[in-house]
């Protein structure tokens, strides 16, 4: 070899090193704005506004757990599990305070975050970046509470991160996706399906190295054609036909699209289920365990699989409405509100519809692909597409916050991501600083006006951007920073409760406010916290009156403006009060104690 050929090699190898270095040094750096702006985003936010009414579920449930009861025998729950024992870990470890269920959250929404950079990567460093702090910065705070909806949420961003991160042809690949999709269901139900359809849908149709053009498709179809019908029947029968058009037209579409797309076959098809299936029981395998251990299993899968479906058929939950509350009010704003006001309306409908723009894009492309399969770059927005069905349960801004995040994510993944990965298209610089801007944007008035904010607010206020002022809570066993109002309110309620019952006396909430035992630190002697969702019939209320009379509460306490009032809470009041006195009424609570 001569020293000219020497001295090339020598260079080619440097400039080699150096394109690698240089794209390594940029990600680097990307990943440590993300860091440094999750950071930021917790400092400022995680300790800000709750739901008394989620938040005391929560920590209530978990206090139980942590003294030894059992979940399940002991303590009513509808959701899984899971969840439940991150918050009674987080009890023990960083204190008996409401705020220590928020700690492990804010560690899910880091991972999450620098997953979705992860994702981004090929997208180039800026999309990434902003795409990483956008899921950070739209849902966690906004929602305030450590709800079982945002841990399904950051299993299913790990799915996603899995499905576009990993070969078709992976054994581990299926495995992992069952894990973690056993994983979302174990932390809410009705999320698993809906990301489940997703999943398997896209499974479907991708793209795989040999086509199996001859091979049956039979099995493909069933599956695709069960997951029609069961999403036009929970449609029909759980909203109304703007949400539906808004949230589950484009998950139809696609639905009905891959009927004729399918890449596998029946056989194969059986083989990827049955490792999914066998990836979900091991993540199973700890609780299951956990109730066969205490003898709870029947108790667990009552809960669980049969007294969860009430919860759907709660008046309160079919009254909101996107469209009427937040829609309307939005329009009306970007025609006389303010400047603040209109930027705040315009995020408003931005929110609304994100999940319709990206399903009409994702289907937009499907239908017009020429190639055979769907490569793997679209599984984001896919799964992000039918995850989005998650906001249509309950129409208020908790659930719009759910998906949000992560259908503005998978936009633009669609707009910028694959057009410049999976097609080959060059997009301009130009485009890319629009797209992005967006985002940013957003994200910005995300965290500037509806971050750390009081569940109190009207339609009004939320939709025109009105931020409420909070202080910190001085209330025993709380640490976060609420509402002066609520604050003064809860203060008179805890002195009440306290001067009217001793330490060890058992007091009893109606209908939803589990918050009250923990906060003053007296028993809840009952299996359930929320009569509402406990009791179901007649049968059952007339047992619980029973227990209720050999228990023998201290006190009871009644929330006449919550939600979960209803014609068997006002008769379970009529039927408990008989021997009792009313002691004063604070605003929308009052309390009774039992009469000498």
């Amino acid at each position: 070899m001569t020293l000219a050929q020497i001295d090339t090699d020598a260079e080619s190898r440097t400039v080699r090193r150096s394109v690698e270095v240089g794209p390594n040094r940029d990600y680097a750096v990307g990943v440590l704005l993300v860091v440094a702006a999750n950071l930021i985003l917790i400092w400022l936010f995680f300790d800000k506004a709750w739901i008394p009414s989620d938040d005391g579920h929560y920590v209530h449930v978990a206090e139980r757990i942590s003294q030894g009861e059992v979940l399940n025998a002991d303590v009513e729950e509808l959701h899984p599990g899971y969840v439940h024992f991150i918050h009674a870990w987080s009890l023990e470890i960083f204190g008996d305070r409401i705020v220590s269920l928020r700690y492990p959250l804010m560690a899910l929404m880091a991972i999450q975050s620098l997953l979705t950079h992860a994702i981004f990567r090929q997208a180039g460093v800026l999309v990434a970046t902003v795409a990483a702090i956008t899921m950070s910065a739209i849902g966690t705070f906004q929602i305030a509470n450590p709800t079982t909806g945002l841990y399904a949420l950051g299993a299913t961003v790990a799915i996603t991160y899995l499905l576009q991160r990993t070969s078709p042809e992976s054994r581990h690949r299926a495995l992992s996706i069952g894990a973690l999709l056993g994983l979302v269901f174990l932390f809410r139900q009705l999320t698993a399906v809906f990301v489940a359809m997703g999943v398997l849908t896209f499974l479907m149709v991708e793209r795989r190295p040999e086509p199996q053009r001859s091979v049956s498709s039979s099995g493909p179809r069933l599956v695709l054609a069960a997951s029609l019908v069961g999403l036009v029947g929970y449609l029909l029968t759980s909203t109304d036909l703007t949400a539906a058009l808004l949230f589950g037209c484009y998950p139809i579409l696609i639905l009905i699209w891959a009927f004729s797309h399918t890449t596998i076959g029946t056989r194969d098809l059986g083989i990827l289920l049955s490792r999914l299936a066998f990836g979900a029981a091991g993540s199973a395998l700890p609780l299951v365990g956990y109730h066969v251990f205490h003898g709870s299993v029947r108790a667990w899968a009552r809960d669980t699989f049969v007294r969860s479906l009430s919860i759907g058929e709660l008046e309160h939950i079919s009254t909101g409405r996107y469209v009427w509350d937040i829609g309307l009010r939005s329009i009306n704003e970007l025609l006389f509100g303010s400047i603040i006001a209109r930027l705040n309306a315009v995020y408003w409908i931005a929110l609304l519809v994100v999940a319709f723009a990206i399903g009409r894009s994702l289907y937009g492309r499907l239908r017009h692909r020429s190639q055979w399969g769907v490569p793997t770059e679209y599984a984001l927005p896919f799964v992000a597409v039918f995850y989005a069905l998650v906001s249509v349960f309950n129409q208020i801004p908790f659930y719009l916050y759910l998906s949000a995040g992560l259908s503005i994510v998978a936009g633009l993944w669609l707009f910028v991501g694959v057009e410049s990965i999976s097609e080959g298209v060059g997009v301009t610089k130009r485009s890319t600083r629009s797209v992005v801007g967006v985002a940013l944007a957003l994200s910005v008035v995300a965290a500037t006006f509806h971050a750390g904010q009081p569940y109190t607010r009207t339609y009004s206020d939320l939709v025109s951007g009105q931020r409420v002022d909070l202080i910190r809570s001085e209330l025993p066993r709380l640490g976060l920073w609420i509402d002066p109002q609520e604050e003064a309110l809860y203060s008179e309620l805890l002195q009440l409760i306290d001067s009217n019952t001793q330490a060890n006396d058992v007091l009893f909430t109606v209908p939803n406010n589990a918050d009250l035992y923990f906060l003053a630190r007296r028993a809840n002697g009952f299996r359930l916290f929320n009569p509402t969702i406990s009791i179901l019939d007649d049968s059952e209320l007339r047992d619980f009156v029973a227990e209720f009379e050999s228990v023998n509460p201290a006190m009871i306490v009644h929330d006449t403006r919550s939600a979960y009032n209803t014609d068997m809470t006002a008769e379970l009041i009529d039927r408990i009060t008989i021997d009792f006195g009313i002691v004063m009424t604070i605003d929308h609570f009052e309390l009774y104690v039992r009469e000498p």
